[in-house]
């Protein structure tokens, strides 16, 4: 019920009676998260549109453009690749206010989704959010903060670290990390969906 509260005091100054709102599932444990923001979303009388887990980023882009979509809520990753996605395809948003489902702790991750999409950024501190891997909150840094990487898995061996990164062609990569196993290939319209596993 506190995120609830919490979810609604956020999303009150801006959200009208009947406006779009899409809610980006989340995984595991966090799934209650994304479902206690459709509810608080409803209890001001949003029209709430939900994704599911397996659509690919470019069936989740086409539900915003097609649904006319003007308030967005998700984890910060997930936003900023959804924005990354809509730049580098082209396609317009009408997404006017972006809800950030838990603190994003690292900087470069706000001011990514700031540059990247055209919208108000309203922060949601959520007391059980997960901290995360250090390990991947470093991967993090190193890959997403570059406009060329949409997402990548990363999978721990007997042998080491393996990586998938994917991207969008045409722009410069990163650095990439040395000592793993590192696969890099396009983004995959159809294929690839936010919190994919490995599948290298």
């Amino acid at each position: 019920m506190e995120n609830n509260t919490e979810l609604i005091s956020v999303l009150r100054p801006f959200l009208h009676s009947r406006e779009k709102v899409l809610v980006c599932g989340m995984p595991g444990s966090k799934g209650a998260l994304s479902a206690q923001a459709a509810r608080a979303a409803a209890a001001l009388e949003g029209d709430v549109i939900s994704w599911d887990l397996g659509q690919s980023w470019q069936a989740l882009l086409r539900k915003i453009f097609s649904q006319r979509v003007t308030v967005l809520m998700g984890e910060p990753k997930v936003i900023l690749g959804i924005a990354k996605t809509a730049r580098a395809t082209g396609t317009p948003l009408t997404v006017r206010h972006a809800v950030l489902l838990g603190s994003p702790r690292e900087s470069w991750l706000l001011k990514g989704i700031r540059d990247t999409l055209d919208a108000q950024i309203h922060i949601c501190r959520l007391p059980d959010s997960e901290e995360g891997d250090f390990l991947v909150q470093q991967l993090d840094e190193m890959l997403l903060s570059w406009a060329s990487v949409l997402d990548y898995r990363v999978q721990r061996t007997e042998a080491g670290l393996r990586l998938e990164i994917v991207i969008f062609p045409g722009h410069p990569l990163p650095k990439l990390p040395s000592g793993a196993d590192v696969t890099v290939r396009p983004w995959n319209p159809g294929q690839d969906a936010p919190y994919a596993s490995f599948e290298g």
